[in-house]
C-alpha cells in the first residue's frame, strides 16, 4: 500500500512491482504461482486467494501475476465494469479472447457469439435489465446454427489443441451484490471453463459466505461455503500480517506525520519503560481490528485530521491516538465515553475500579464482541483512565510512564470530545503566558486570560489544574521572591484558605508555588525565610500542607534546609498541644504528626511519655485524637465531632505503655455529636481507650 510520506497521505493502490514488496509476501506469491503453472493447458482450474479487506489481495496478485512463466498469458476480469448481463458476458469472452492468438480467436469468435443468448440466460439473474441484452439475443440467434453444448464443446477443442494457458484475475468478488457474485460464479465454473484457461479469484471468504447465504443457492453460510468449495478447488490463504509488519507500517505512518507537522517524536519515541506509543497502541487494542495495512493507515489518517483541529499542544497525542481507534472501530462506546467524564476523571478513585465497572458497558456498546475482545478493551480503557483499572492489569506488560494532559485528568477530558477547545477553557499556551507573566512581575493579572480563569468559579480548578500540570515547564523563569509574591495572589482568591479542602485545585496550584519558591531559593537562610513567610501570610498547617507531599529523597540543599526548618516548627506545635490540660483547638498533634521523621515522633512520644508519668489522666492526651469535622456546602462552617484515630494515637503512645494497668473510666454525660469541646472529645476518647483496651492489638 503506497504512501506519500511527505505530506502523511496513504493511498489504497495496490503495488506494482514485487520489488515493492514490503510484507515478505514475494515467497508466498511464488509458490503460488508455481502451483497455478502446474495446472498447464489442461482442465480449466479455479483458485482462490482469500484475505480481509485491506489485507494486501491485490498486492500479491500483481506478485503472483509477475511470477508466472512467460508462456502464460494473465488477464483480469473486472465484473465491476458490467452494467448489465450481456456487457458482464462480453466483457468475460473479451478477456479470454484478448488472451487468445490471432488465429485461434478467429476460430472461436463467431462460437462466443453463438454461445452467447445462451450464456447471458445463465447469468441474467443480476437485477438489471437492458437493450445490451436483448440485442445480444437478436445477434447470437442468427449465428446460432448448433446447440450450446455442440458449440462449447469445439470451442474447448480448439483451445485444447491450441495448448494455451491463461489465467484470468478476478479481483474482489466480495464487493458484488448477492446476484451479481452469483452470476460470476456461474460465469466462471460453467460457461469458461475451457482447457488451458484458469481462474485466480481474490475474496474475503467470511463476507462472499455472507452474501452467497441471501441467494437462493444456499441458506445460510455453511451451505454457502459448500457451494464455495465447489467452485474454488485450491483456496490460498493470505498470510497474516505479523506483529513486526503492523508495528514497522504504523511507525512509518506516524514518523512521516511527525515530520509532515513538525511534531518532533510525540508517538514515535521510547518511554522509560522502552515502549513506544505505536507498539502500545498494537499491545492494547484487539488485534483483529487493526490487522490490515489499510486499518493502520485509516486510523493514522483520522488521527492526522483530529490533530490539525485540536492542535498536539492542547492535549496528549497518545490517548488521541487510542480515543481516535475507538471513535472509529467502537463509535458507540466512544460516544458512552464522552458521558462519563465525573466516573472516569474522579481522583479518588486512584485506588482502582471503585467507581466504574467496564464489564456491563463494553457487553451494551459492543453487543457482538466475544469474551476476548472485550477483555482486551477493557485493558485499553484501563490505560486510557487508571482510576478505571482492574488491580493488576494495567502494567503487566505495558508500562506508561510520566505524562501529560491526558484523557483522565478533569482539566483536558472534554478537549478530545469536542476536537479543540471547549467554551470556558483556555488553551494550554495561555496559561503558560500567565505563568510566565507571574514569574517576571509576581503579580496575577487578573484581566489576563489565566487570571480571568482562576478567578471564574466554573473555571477555576481544571485552570489550576492545568497550570499545575505545566508549571514545571517555567519553574526556571521564577526566582523566590516573585514565586512566594505568586503564590500568595493565588490564596488570596480563595475566600477561607484556612478551611479550603486539600483538593482544591487552586489551593495546590499556590502549594507548588511556594515549592517553586524553594527550589529557587539561593540560599539556606533564604529557605528558611519562605516558610516564615508563608507562615506569616497563612498558619503554620497550611505551610505544612503546602509541603506535606514533597518527595524529600530529591531535595537541594536550600530545599532540606526548609523542610527541617519546617519541621522543627511542626514538632513545637505538636509538643505544644500537649502542653495545657484543655483546648479549644483539636487537631494541631494529628495534622502534624503525618509530617514528622521518625526521629521528631520519637521526640513527641518522649514529651507525652513525661507528660502522663507526671500524671496527666490517659483520656486527656486521647482527647487530641479526636478529630472535628467541618463541613462543606451547604453546611460550611459546621463542626461535628470526628473519628478517633487510633493508629495516630498509638504512635505516640504505644499500647504496651498503658493497656497493663489501665482502668476504664465511665464516659460520662452521653456524647453529642454537635458538641466539640473538649470535654465531649474526652467522652469520645474514654470510650475508645475502654474498647482498646479489651481488644487484641
Amino acid at each position: 500500500m503506497p504512501s506519500n510520506q511527505s505530506a502523511g497521505i496513504f493511498t489504497d493502490t495496490p503495488i506494482t512491482d514485487i520489488t515493492l514488496d514490503r510484507l515478505d509476501r514475494k515467497a508466498f506469491a511464488a509458490q503460488v504461482a508455481r502451483r497455478i503453472e502446474t495446472a498447464g493447458s489442461g482442465p480449466s482450474v479455479t483458485f482462490g486467494l482469500t484475505g480481509a479487506w485491506g489485507s494486501g489481495k491485490s498486492s500479491v496478485l500483481r506478485m503472483i501475476e509477475q511470477q508466472m512463466p512467460q508462456a502464460w498469458s494473465v488477464r483480469y476480469f473486472t465484473p465491476w465494469a458490467a452494467s448489465d448481463p450481456a456487457t458482464l458476458m462480453a466483457e468475460f469472452y473479451a478477456v479470454i479472447g484478448s488472451a487468445l492468438p490471432k488465429k485461434t480467436l478467429a476460430k472461436v469468435s463467431k462460437m462466443f457469439e453463438s454461445m452467447a443468448p445462451v450464456a447471458a440466460g445463465a447469468v441474467a439473474g443480476v437485477p438489471m435489465a437492458g437493450h445490451g441484452l436483448k440485442a445480444l439475443i437478436e445477434r447470437g440467434a442468427k449465428a446460432l446454427d448448433k446447440p450450446f453444448r455442440e458449440q462449447f464443446e469445439s470451442a474447448s477443442k480448439i483451445f485444447a489443441d491450441s495448448g494455451l494457458q491463461v489465467l484470468v484475475i478476478v479481483d474482489d468478488i466480495d464487493r458484488l451484490h448477492p446476484d451479481e457474485l452469483n452470476a460470476v460464479l456461474k460465469t466462471v465454473r460453467l460457461l469458461g471453463n475451457f482447457p488451458g484457461i484458469h481462474y485466480l479469484l481474490a475474496y474475503d471468504q467470511e463476507t462472499v459466505c455472507e452474501v452467497l447465504a441471501k441467494t437462493p443457492i444456499a441458506a445460510n453460510n455453511d451451505r454457502a461455503l459448500q457451494f464455495l468449495e465447489k467452485i474454488v478447488q485450491y483456496p490460498f490463504d493470505l498470510p497474516p500480517l505479523q506483529h513486526g509488519h503492523r508495528l514497522r507500517d504504523l511507525t512509518e505512518a506516524l514518523q512521516a506525520l511527525e515530520i509532515d507537522r513538525d511534531l518532533g517524536a510525540i508517538l514515535t519515541g521510547r518511554s522509560q519503560f522502552g515502549t513506544s506509543p505505536a507498539n502500545n497502541l498494537l499491545e492494547l487494542v484487539p488485534e483483529v481490528d487493526l490487522a490490515t495495512i489499510r486499518a493502520i493507515h485509516r486510523l493514522v489518517a483520522q488521527f492526522d485530521t483530529t490533530l490539525m483541529v485540536i492542535g498536539p499542544e492542547d492535549i496528549n497525542a497518545e490517548d488521541l491516538l487510542l480515543l481516535t481507534f475507538l471513535r472509529l472501530r467502537y463509535p458507540t462506546l466512544y460516544r458512552q465515553i464522552a458521558r462519563m467524564k465525573i466516573d472516569l476523571t474522579d481522583t479518588r478513585t486512584r485506588s482502582g475500579n471503585q467507581h466504574v465497572d467496564w464489564s456491563p458497558i463494553l457487553i451494551d456498546a459492543v453487543p457482538q464482541s466475544t469474551d476476548q475482545r472485550r477483555e482486551r478493551l477493557k485493558l485499553l480503557l484501563g490505560y486510557l483512565f487508571p482510576a478505571t483499572a482492574s488491580r493488576g492489569l494495567i502494567g503487566r506488560s505495558i508500562g506508561r510512564g510520566p505524562g501529560r494532559k491526558r484523557v483522565s485528568e478533569p482539566a483536558y477530558f472534554d478537549r478530545y470530545f469536542v476536537f479543540g477547545i471547549p467554551i470556558g477553557d483556555i488553551s494550554d499556551a495561555q496559561v503558560l503566558q500567565g505563568l510566565s507573566e507571574m514569574a517576571s512581575t509576581g503579580q496575577l493579572d487578573p484581566a489576563s486570560a489565566l487570571g480571568a480563569a482562576l478567578a471564574g468559579e466554573n473555571t477555576a480548578n481544571f485552570t489550576a489544574d492545568k497550570a499545575i500540570s505545566l508549571l514545571p515547564d517555567r519553574v526556571s523563569e521564577f526566582n523566590t521572591a516573585n514565586a512566594m509574591s505568586a503564590a500568595f495572589a493565588i490564596g488570596r482568591l480563595i475566600e477561607d484558605p484556612q478551611s479550603a479542602s486539600w483538593w482544591s485545585a487552586r489551593i495546590r496550584l499556590a502549594d507548588w508555588l511556594v515549592r517553586a519558591a524553594l527550589t529557587q531559593a539561593p540560599s539556606d537562610d533564604e529557605a528558611r525565610r519562605v516558610i516564615d513567610r508563608v507562615e506569616a501570610e497563612w498558619t503554620l498547617p497550611q505551610a505544612v500542607r503546602a509541603l506535606a507531599r514533597i518527595d524529600r529523597t530529591t531535595l537541594s540543599g536550600p530545599e532540606r534546609t526548609a523542610v527541617e526548618h519546617l519541621e522543627a516548627k511542626s514538632l513545637a506545635a505538636a509538643i505544644a498541644d500537649f502542653d495545657v490540660q484543655e483546648t479549644a483547638v483539636a487537631g494541631s498533634v494529628l495534622f502534624h504528626l503525618g509530617f514528622l521523621t521518625e526521629d521528631s515522633q520519637r521526640k513527641l512520644r518522649e514529651r507525652v511519655d513525661d507528660i502522663l508519668q507526671g500524671g496527666r489522666p490517659l483520656d486527656d492526651v486521647a482527647a487530641r485524637f479526636v478529630g472535628i469535622n467541618i463541613g462543606i456546602t451547604p453546611y460550611a462552617g459546621r463542626r461535628t465531632l470526628g473519628d478517633f484515630y487510633r493508629d495516630q494515637f498509638e504512635q505516640v503512645v504505644p499500647r504496651q505503655s498503658w493497656v497493663p494497668h489501665y482502668q476504664p473510666v465511665p464516659a460520662g454525660t452521653p456524647i453529642q455529636i454537635d458538641d466539640v469541646s473538649f470535654a465531649n472529645r474526652r467522652r469520645r476518647a474514654r470510650q475508645e481507650l475502654a474498647l482498646m483496651s479489651t481488644s487484641q492489638p
